[in-house]
């Protein structure tokens, strides 16, 4: 049973869902403003968005939700690979 308010903890990023899995304080889709037509198009993992063991994310991301990013950019990512 997941329990309410839990989250990923990440590893190596392969198994959770960058829009819609709790691994932020909330679902980056909670955050952000997406038409419901794209949702479904959003099935990128975590692990999409790190190349050479570091962060690589949308322009669009950047610009629009800072706070998503600094966030995001805060976390630690493991030194070697390690499952989520």
């Amino acid at each position: 049973m997941v329990q309410l308010h839990a989250r990923w903890l990440l590893g190596d990023g392969t198994t959770i869902n960058f829009w819609f899995d709790r691994w932020l304080s909330n679902p980056i889709i909670d955050i952000i403003e997406v038409p419901d037509n794209i949702k479904k198009q959003l099935t990128a993992t975590v692990n999409w968005f790190i190349v050479n063991g570091r962060w690589s994310l949308p322009r669009s991301l950047c610009e629009s939700y800072p706070e998503v990013v600094e966030e995001i950019q805060n976390l630690d990512l493991p030194l070697s690979p390690i499952s989520d």
